[in-house]
């Protein structure tokens, strides 16, 4: 019995002694297992009427292999929240500006108010 390792290749996991089952004590049912069984003598082997086994969980994909991107909507979608900042960062400096006139306007009309009745 053949393992199938993470590189892809297989590598001699087991072997069976005349008429016996396999016994794999050290496998995880949680973790996913791919054998290949076939039959080995000195005359060679008989791979191509090997047959696989699997144990455990199957792999899962986490990210899936084709996402489809929807690159225009994408692009609108950048472009328009640095559209809505640009809009929020001229508004924010329009409205500390104006308030920066006014404190001007009222500390200048108070003074000339104040200078005036002293004069009277």
């Amino acid at each position: 019995m053949y393992k199938r390792q993470q590189n892809g290749s297989y590598s001699e996991y087991a072997r069976l002694k005349a008429n016996c089952a396999f016994i794999l004590p050290d496998l995880k049912p949680e973790l996913y297992h791919d054998f290949r069984v076939f039959t080995k003598n000195k005359y060679g082997d008989n791979y191509e009427r090997s047959y696989s086994i699997k144990v455990g969980k199957p792999k899962v994909d986490m990210i899936p292999k084709k996402v489809p991107i929807y690159w225009p909507y994408l692009a609108l979608f950048v472009i328009g929240a640095c559209l809505g900042l640009l809009v929020l960062i001229y508004c924010s400096c329009h409205k500390m500006r104006k308030s920066m006139l006014n404190k001007r306007e009222t500390t200048e009309n108070f003074e000339r108010r104040f200078s005036n009745k002293s004069s009277i």
